[in-house]
């Protein structure tokens, strides 16, 4: 194992740190910034905080005389391989996982679906779409109060009356979803940080309420099996000569590690 002094760089470097950006997790990437700024600077390098709020931040990167940039976005526009991918056109080095890495850890059904092919267990699940919330046909009853969001959010997404139809959301698959994953259950955002919009639902209109909330701000949800257990988060840094840091327990003061949290 590496000795963590060899993390020691020769000299002071210049570094630009990307933080803000245009995702809900805005507000936690400035405070992310911060701490990461204070640290830096702390060891003597010399760092120059950029927001990528605007698309104006991509000549003020591009402008700067830096060694390397740090990327402290969370969420979309920040962890999901976009802003890697710019830095890696622009020839900057920068900070943490690559282009491709970045994007499969923001899919999580996809990150799911390599964990289960490299042999790991992971709870039953479903990937779910607006469109697949519908009604099949006309036969059925709309569930509850569901239909009229179901037709306001097909305007909001500029869809046409053949695009989706008008009559809510489909009850065989409200069943089905209870029947295979079973409650209580996990809805969360299919592309955004891992506690952003997360519910756990223990009734049938919990599940309901959980995927109107949910498709108010997302195009695809995933519902997964609620799985109780303590839960842990283990950092690894460097590429070649991988360092495991120390695992830390998360104890939220919540029910469980959400947002707020």
């Amino acid at each position: 194992m590496t000795e963590q002094s060899s993390y020691k760089t020769n000299r002071p470097l210049r570094v630009a740190l990307l933080c803000g950006g245009i995702s809900n997790e805005r507000v936690i990437s400035l405070r992310s910034a911060e701490g990461v700024k204070a640290a830096l600077e702390g060891c003597g390098h010399t760092v120059m905080k950029i927001d990528t709020g605007g698309p104006q931040f991509i000549n003020e990167v591009a402008s700067l005389d830096i060694d390397v940039v740090f990327i402290a976005l969370h969420g979309n526009g920040g962890e999901d391989g976009t802003v890697q991918g710019m830095l890696e056109l622009m020839g900057i080095p920068y900070i943490g996982s690559g282009v491709a890495a970045s994007a499969l850890a923001m899919d999580k059904m996809r990150s799911k679906l390599l964990f289960e092919a490299a042999g790991l267990m992971t709870p039953p699940a479903a990937a779910l779409t607006r469109r697949d919330l519908a009604l099949l046909d006309d036969s059925h009853e709309p569930e509850g109060h569901f239909a009229e969001s179901a037709q306001g959010q097909q305007a909001q997404d500029g869809l046409g009356a053949e695009d989706t139809p008008q009559e809510g959301f489909n009850k065989e698959l409200i069943d089905t979803l209870i029947g295979e994953i079973g409650l209580p259950s996990v809805v969360k955002p299919m592309h955004d940080g891992s506690s952003f919009g997360v519910s756990i639902v223990r009734t049938r209109e919990e599940l309901c309420q959980a995927l109107l909330q949910g498709f108010e701000k997302n195009s695809e949800l995933l519902i997964e099996a609620f799985i109780h257990g303590t839960e842990v988060t283990v950092p690894i840094i460097d590429n070649d000569t991988p360092i495991v840091l120390p695992v830390i327990e998360i104890i939220p003061t919540n029910e469980f590690y959400d947002f707020e949290s």
